[in-house]
Protein backbone atom coordinates (compact mmCIF):
# COMPACT_ATOMS: atom_id res chain seq x y z
CA UNK A 1 0.00 0.00 0.00
CA UNK A 2 1.47 3.66 -0.39
CA UNK A 3 0.60 4.54 2.87
CA UNK A 4 3.88 3.06 3.96
CA UNK A 5 6.11 3.79 1.19
CA UNK A 6 7.79 7.22 1.59
CA UNK A 7 8.40 7.54 -2.36
CA UNK A 8 5.43 10.28 -2.28
CA UNK A 9 7.01 12.02 1.34
CA UNK A 10 8.63 14.82 -0.93
CA UNK A 11 5.38 15.51 -2.50
CA UNK A 12 3.87 16.32 0.87
CA UNK A 13 7.09 18.03 1.64
CA UNK A 14 6.24 20.41 -0.94
CA UNK A 15 2.81 21.30 -0.13
CA UNK A 16 3.79 21.67 3.82
CA UNK A 17 6.37 24.27 2.51
CA UNK A 18 3.78 26.05 -0.01
CA UNK A 19 1.61 26.80 3.12
CA UNK A 20 4.19 27.62 4.82
CA UNK A 21 5.53 30.19 2.36
CA UNK A 22 1.40 31.83 2.18
CA UNK A 23 2.08 32.28 6.24
CA UNK A 24 -0.34 29.36 6.73
CA UNK A 25 -0.23 25.92 8.95
CA UNK A 26 1.75 23.60 7.79
CA UNK A 27 -0.85 21.20 7.12
CA UNK A 28 -2.71 23.41 5.42
CA UNK A 29 -3.09 21.86 2.03
CA UNK A 30 -3.33 18.25 3.15
CA UNK A 31 -5.97 16.35 3.72
CA UNK A 32 -6.53 13.17 6.24
CA UNK A 33 -5.18 11.04 4.62
CA UNK A 34 -1.93 12.90 3.27
CA UNK A 35 -1.49 14.05 7.30
CA UNK A 36 -1.73 9.89 8.18
CA UNK A 37 0.28 9.64 5.38
CA UNK A 38 2.72 12.14 6.61
CA UNK A 39 2.66 11.33 10.50
CA UNK A 40 3.63 7.68 9.30
CA UNK A 41 6.62 7.69 7.26
CA UNK A 42 7.74 10.73 9.54
CA UNK A 43 11.48 10.73 8.92
CA UNK A 44 13.30 12.05 12.19
CA UNK A 45 16.76 11.02 12.07
CA UNK A 46 19.14 11.92 9.17
CA UNK A 47 20.09 8.29 9.48
CA UNK A 48 17.91 6.20 7.15
CA UNK A 49 18.32 3.25 8.96
CA UNK A 50 16.85 4.46 12.11
CA UNK A 51 13.80 5.40 11.10
CA UNK A 52 10.43 3.64 11.18
CA UNK A 53 10.31 0.25 9.90
CA UNK A 54 8.00 -1.05 7.45
CA UNK A 55 5.98 -3.30 9.53
CA UNK A 56 6.13 -0.59 12.35
CA UNK A 57 4.23 1.21 10.06
CA UNK A 58 2.35 -1.14 8.61
CA UNK A 59 0.47 -1.17 12.27
CA UNK A 60 0.46 2.40 12.64
CA UNK A 61 -1.08 2.75 9.67
CA UNK A 62 -3.88 -0.47 10.52
CA UNK A 63 -4.46 1.36 14.23
CA UNK A 64 -4.78 4.60 12.85
CA UNK A 65 -7.71 3.99 10.40
CA UNK A 66 -9.03 1.80 12.89
CA UNK A 67 -9.60 4.28 14.82
CA UNK A 68 -10.94 6.65 12.02
CA UNK A 69 -12.64 3.71 10.89
CA UNK A 70 -14.57 3.64 14.31
CA UNK A 71 -15.52 6.72 14.40
CA UNK A 72 -17.30 6.54 11.05
CA UNK A 73 -19.09 3.35 12.36
CA UNK A 74 -20.52 4.52 15.44
CA UNK A 75 -21.12 8.24 13.82
CA UNK A 76 -24.63 8.29 15.98
CA UNK A 77 -23.65 7.13 19.10
CA UNK A 78 -20.27 9.36 19.53
CA UNK A 79 -22.66 11.97 17.78
CA UNK A 80 -20.09 12.65 14.73
CA UNK A 81 -22.42 15.35 12.53
CA UNK A 82 -21.78 13.51 9.09
CA UNK A 83 -22.74 17.37 7.42
CA UNK A 84 -20.18 18.72 9.24
CA UNK A 85 -17.69 16.11 8.00
CA UNK A 86 -19.05 16.93 3.95
CA UNK A 87 -18.45 20.68 5.22
CA UNK A 88 -14.68 20.46 6.16
CA UNK A 89 -13.98 17.38 3.59
CA UNK A 90 -12.27 15.96 6.69
CA UNK A 91 -13.29 13.36 9.62
CA UNK A 92 -10.39 14.58 11.45
CA UNK A 93 -10.95 18.08 11.48
CA UNK A 94 -14.74 17.88 12.75
CA UNK A 95 -13.45 15.80 15.98
CA UNK A 96 -14.40 17.61 19.22
CA UNK A 97 -13.26 16.44 22.79
CA UNK A 98 -16.82 14.13 23.55
CA UNK A 99 -16.04 12.32 20.34
CA UNK A 100 -13.03 11.02 21.60
CA UNK A 101 -13.97 10.72 25.41
CA UNK A 102 -17.08 7.94 24.00
CA UNK A 103 -14.25 6.42 21.99
CA UNK A 104 -12.01 6.13 24.73
CA UNK A 105 -15.52 4.52 26.45
CA UNK A 106 -16.28 2.33 23.51
CA UNK A 107 -12.41 1.08 23.53
CA UNK A 108 -11.96 0.11 27.19
CA UNK A 109 -16.03 -1.80 26.75
CA UNK A 110 -15.70 -3.48 23.23
CA UNK A 111 -15.60 -7.34 23.50
CA UNK A 112 -12.50 -7.45 20.65
CA UNK A 113 -9.72 -9.20 22.90
CA UNK A 114 -8.95 -12.51 23.29
CA UNK A 115 -11.49 -15.04 24.29
CA UNK A 116 -14.12 -12.46 22.71
CA UNK A 117 -13.15 -10.37 26.43
CA UNK A 118 -12.38 -6.68 26.39
CA UNK A 119 -9.16 -5.55 25.53
CA UNK A 120 -6.34 -6.34 27.54
CA UNK A 121 -4.79 -3.44 29.71
CA UNK A 122 -1.13 -3.87 27.61
CA UNK A 123 -3.30 -3.92 24.40
CA UNK A 124 -5.07 -0.79 25.08
CA UNK A 125 -1.91 0.72 26.17
CA UNK A 126 -0.24 -0.10 22.48
CA UNK A 127 -3.75 1.73 21.21
CA UNK A 128 -3.36 4.62 23.12
CA UNK A 129 -0.22 5.56 23.22
CA UNK A 130 -0.74 5.82 18.97
CA UNK A 131 -3.64 7.57 18.90
CA UNK A 132 -2.83 9.95 21.76
CA UNK A 133 0.57 10.74 19.69
CA UNK A 134 -0.88 10.96 16.68
CA UNK A 135 -4.18 13.60 17.55
CA UNK A 136 -1.31 15.54 19.28
CA UNK A 137 0.89 15.71 16.45
CA UNK A 138 -1.82 17.09 14.30
CA UNK A 139 -2.80 19.79 16.92
CA UNK A 140 0.46 20.65 17.01
CA UNK A 141 0.88 20.81 12.90
CA UNK A 142 -1.97 22.58 13.31
CA UNK A 143 -4.69 20.34 11.61
CA UNK A 144 -6.84 20.51 14.12
CA UNK A 145 -7.56 23.22 16.81
CA UNK A 146 -8.07 21.74 20.03
CA UNK A 147 -5.85 19.43 22.14
CA UNK A 148 -8.03 16.38 21.21
CA UNK A 149 -4.85 14.15 22.83
CA UNK A 150 -5.97 15.07 26.31
CA UNK A 151 -9.27 13.62 26.18
CA UNK A 152 -7.80 9.73 25.48
CA UNK A 153 -6.75 8.47 29.01
CA UNK A 154 -3.27 6.83 29.30
CA UNK A 155 -3.30 2.92 30.22
CA UNK A 156 -0.83 2.34 32.27
CA UNK A 157 0.50 -1.43 32.75
CA UNK A 158 1.01 -2.36 36.11
CA UNK A 159 3.33 -5.65 37.05
CA UNK A 160 -0.37 -7.83 36.92
CA UNK A 161 -1.08 -6.61 33.58
CA UNK A 162 1.58 -8.56 31.99
CA UNK A 163 0.77 -11.87 30.56
CA UNK A 164 2.39 -14.11 32.52
CA UNK A 165 5.37 -15.50 30.03
CA UNK A 166 7.14 -17.90 32.64
CA UNK A 167 8.57 -20.70 31.06
CA UNK A 168 10.77 -23.12 33.87
CA UNK A 169 13.35 -25.40 32.42
CA UNK A 170 11.32 -28.15 33.17
CA UNK A 171 8.49 -27.56 31.26
CA UNK A 172 10.95 -26.50 28.19
CA UNK A 173 12.29 -29.78 28.44
CA UNK A 174 8.85 -31.37 28.71
CA UNK A 175 7.89 -29.98 25.73
CA UNK A 176 11.34 -31.06 23.58
CA UNK A 177 10.76 -34.01 25.13
CA UNK A 178 7.13 -34.57 23.38
CA UNK A 179 8.04 -33.78 19.90
CA UNK A 180 11.69 -35.73 20.72
CA UNK A 181 9.75 -38.56 21.52
CA UNK A 182 7.78 -38.59 18.12
CA UNK A 183 10.64 -37.98 16.24
CA UNK A 184 9.08 -34.69 14.77
CA UNK A 185 12.53 -32.95 14.09
CA UNK A 186 10.87 -29.65 12.39
CA UNK A 187 8.58 -28.79 15.59
CA UNK A 188 11.61 -29.92 17.78
CA UNK A 189 14.42 -27.64 16.31
CA UNK A 190 11.99 -24.26 15.56
CA UNK A 191 11.13 -24.76 19.58
CA UNK A 192 14.99 -26.06 20.35
CA UNK A 193 16.48 -22.47 18.38
CA UNK A 194 13.64 -20.08 20.26
CA UNK A 195 14.89 -21.34 23.66
CA UNK A 196 18.06 -22.08 23.59
CA UNK A 197 19.25 -18.87 21.48
CA UNK A 198 16.63 -16.43 22.95
CA UNK A 199 15.94 -15.17 20.05
CA UNK A 200 12.93 -13.12 18.55
CA UNK A 201 11.14 -14.96 15.87
CA UNK A 202 11.43 -12.20 13.46
CA UNK A 203 15.10 -12.56 13.78
CA UNK A 204 15.18 -16.55 13.17
CA UNK A 205 12.94 -16.18 10.11
CA UNK A 206 15.15 -13.36 8.39
CA UNK A 207 18.59 -15.08 9.48
CA UNK A 208 20.36 -16.42 6.57
CA UNK A 209 23.46 -19.57 5.81
CA UNK A 210 26.12 -16.82 5.90
CA UNK A 211 24.95 -15.38 9.22
CA UNK A 212 26.54 -18.52 10.20
CA UNK A 213 29.60 -18.96 11.79
CA UNK A 214 32.49 -21.44 13.77
CA UNK A 215 35.32 -20.37 15.77
CA UNK A 216 35.56 -23.54 17.80
CA UNK A 217 31.98 -22.69 18.88
CA UNK A 218 28.66 -21.85 16.26
CA UNK A 219 27.69 -17.89 16.60
CA UNK A 220 24.44 -16.42 14.30
CA UNK A 221 24.13 -12.59 13.51
CA UNK A 222 21.10 -11.42 13.83
CA UNK A 223 19.32 -8.29 13.24
CA UNK A 224 16.74 -7.36 15.91
CA UNK A 225 14.54 -4.33 16.54
CA UNK A 226 16.08 -1.05 14.98
CA UNK A 227 18.26 -2.91 13.20
CA UNK A 228 20.96 -3.75 15.92
CA UNK A 229 23.11 -6.53 15.29
CA UNK A 230 23.99 -9.26 17.86
CA UNK A 231 25.22 -12.77 18.37
CA UNK A 232 23.61 -15.57 19.79
CA UNK A 233 25.32 -18.77 20.21
CA UNK A 234 23.91 -21.57 18.81
CA UNK A 235 24.95 -25.25 20.48
CA UNK A 236 26.52 -28.21 18.46
CA UNK A 237 23.27 -30.15 18.89
CA UNK A 238 21.02 -27.22 17.28
CA UNK A 239 23.39 -26.71 14.62
CA UNK A 240 23.10 -30.45 13.82
CA UNK A 241 19.31 -30.31 13.84
CA UNK A 242 19.27 -27.44 11.72
CA UNK A 243 21.84 -28.99 9.02
CA UNK A 244 19.23 -32.39 9.51
CA UNK A 245 16.00 -30.03 8.49
CA UNK A 246 17.99 -28.65 5.77
CA UNK A 247 19.42 -31.61 4.58
CA UNK A 248 15.61 -33.04 4.51
CA UNK A 249 14.09 -29.97 2.65
CA UNK A 250 16.88 -30.36 -0.05
CA UNK A 251 19.47 -27.55 1.07
CA UNK A 252 23.23 -28.10 2.04
CA UNK A 253 24.55 -26.34 4.51
CA UNK A 254 27.78 -24.86 4.21
CA UNK A 255 29.58 -22.27 6.36
CA UNK A 256 31.38 -19.53 5.00
CA UNK A 257 30.65 -19.35 1.18
CA UNK A 258 28.26 -16.35 1.67
CA UNK A 259 25.33 -18.43 0.79
CA UNK A 260 22.53 -16.34 0.56
CA UNK A 261 19.41 -18.25 1.54
CA UNK A 262 17.36 -18.58 4.51
CA UNK A 263 18.91 -20.68 7.53
CA UNK A 264 15.24 -22.05 8.66
CA UNK A 265 13.36 -23.31 5.31
CA UNK A 266 9.43 -23.46 5.00
CA UNK A 267 7.99 -26.66 2.95
CA UNK A 268 8.03 -24.64 0.38
CA UNK A 269 11.75 -24.01 0.31
CA UNK A 270 11.64 -20.29 1.36
CA UNK A 271 11.72 -18.19 4.24
CA UNK A 272 9.03 -18.31 6.69
CA UNK A 273 6.85 -15.07 7.43
CA UNK A 274 7.32 -14.70 10.97
CA UNK A 275 3.73 -14.42 11.59
CA UNK A 276 3.23 -17.57 9.90
CA UNK A 277 5.36 -19.21 11.91
CA UNK A 278 4.88 -17.54 15.69
CA UNK A 279 0.97 -18.94 14.47
CA UNK A 280 2.50 -22.38 13.93
CA UNK A 281 4.55 -22.56 17.58
CA UNK A 282 1.33 -21.37 19.43
CA UNK A 283 -0.59 -24.18 17.89
CA UNK A 284 1.80 -26.82 17.83
CA UNK A 285 2.37 -26.13 21.99
CA UNK A 286 -1.11 -26.37 21.93
CA UNK A 287 -1.16 -29.94 20.70
CA UNK A 288 0.92 -31.27 23.37
CA UNK A 289 -1.69 -31.16 25.33
CA UNK A 290 0.80 -31.31 27.92
CA UNK A 291 -0.57 -31.13 31.62
CA UNK A 292 1.22 -28.36 32.93
CA UNK A 293 -0.64 -26.04 30.28
CA UNK A 294 -4.11 -26.75 31.27
CA UNK A 295 -3.15 -24.52 34.10
CA UNK A 296 -2.05 -21.17 32.28
CA UNK A 297 -4.11 -18.38 31.70
CA UNK A 298 -1.99 -17.05 28.64
CA UNK A 299 -0.83 -19.68 25.97
CA UNK A 300 2.42 -20.66 25.22
CA UNK A 301 3.69 -18.89 22.17
CA UNK A 302 7.23 -18.15 20.53
CA UNK A 303 7.54 -15.22 22.43
CA UNK A 304 7.18 -17.28 25.74
CA UNK A 305 10.21 -18.95 25.23
CA UNK A 306 12.57 -15.79 25.07
CA UNK A 307 11.26 -15.43 28.63
CA UNK A 308 12.33 -19.02 29.23
CA UNK A 309 15.82 -18.18 27.93
CA UNK A 310 15.92 -15.53 30.69
CA UNK A 311 14.54 -17.13 33.71
CA UNK A 312 16.96 -20.41 32.36
CA UNK A 313 20.21 -18.32 32.12
CA UNK A 314 19.85 -16.74 35.64
CA UNK A 315 19.03 -20.09 37.11
CA UNK A 316 20.87 -22.49 35.57
CA UNK A 317 23.74 -20.33 34.05
CA UNK A 318 23.62 -17.57 37.11
CA UNK A 319 23.71 -15.10 33.96
CA UNK A 320 23.76 -11.42 35.51
CA UNK A 321 21.12 -8.50 34.55
CA UNK A 322 23.16 -6.81 32.28
CA UNK A 323 25.18 -9.26 30.02
CA UNK A 324 21.29 -11.08 29.88
CA UNK A 325 19.95 -7.58 28.24
CA UNK A 326 22.83 -7.62 26.05
CA UNK A 327 21.87 -11.15 24.59
CA UNK A 328 18.27 -10.53 23.97
CA UNK A 329 18.90 -7.47 22.44
CA UNK A 330 17.03 -5.19 24.81
CA UNK A 331 17.60 -1.59 24.57
CA UNK A 332 16.56 -1.11 27.90
CA UNK A 333 17.65 -3.27 31.57
CA UNK A 334 14.16 -2.02 32.83
CA UNK A 335 12.60 -4.85 29.61
CA UNK A 336 14.90 -7.25 30.82
CA UNK A 337 14.10 -6.94 34.68
CA UNK A 338 10.00 -6.85 33.30
CA UNK A 339 11.24 -10.79 31.51
CA UNK A 340 12.22 -11.94 35.46
CA UNK A 341 10.07 -10.02 37.92
CA UNK A 342 7.53 -12.72 38.45
CA UNK A 343 10.62 -15.00 39.19
CA UNK A 344 12.56 -12.57 41.23
CA UNK A 345 9.96 -12.70 43.50
CA UNK A 346 9.43 -15.98 43.77
CA UNK A 347 12.56 -17.10 44.37
CA UNK A 348 13.63 -13.94 46.53
CA UNK A 349 10.53 -15.06 48.47
CA UNK A 350 10.98 -15.48 52.34
CA UNK A 351 8.98 -17.93 53.08
CA UNK A 352 10.47 -20.07 50.47
CA UNK A 353 13.35 -20.53 53.31
CA UNK A 354 11.44 -22.11 56.34
CA UNK A 355 7.91 -22.67 55.64
CA UNK A 356 8.70 -26.75 54.74
CA UNK A 357 9.47 -26.62 58.44
CA UNK A 358 6.02 -26.21 59.73
CA UNK A 359 4.96 -29.56 59.02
Amino acid sequence: SFMYNNRYINDLEQKIEDAEKEGKGKYAFLGDLEVIYHFVNLQNDMDEKKNRKEDTKKSYVSEILSFCECMVQHAEEFEVNGGEVQRNASLLKTLQPWHIRKFNYWLKNIQNGRGGNTYAVATLAKKTVLIRSFLKHLHVFGYIEKPLHEELQRANVNEKDRPNRDLSYEEVMKILGFYKERGHLINYTIILALASTGARIQELCTARVKDLHYDGKYWLKVRGKGDKVRELFVSEHLYQCICEVRRRRGFQTVLEKGDESPLFINQRGSAYNSKTLSNQVTDMIKKTNLEFLQYRENPVTAHTFRHAFAIMAVEQGNADLYHLMQTLGHENIQTTKIYLEKHMKRKNNVGSAFADMLI
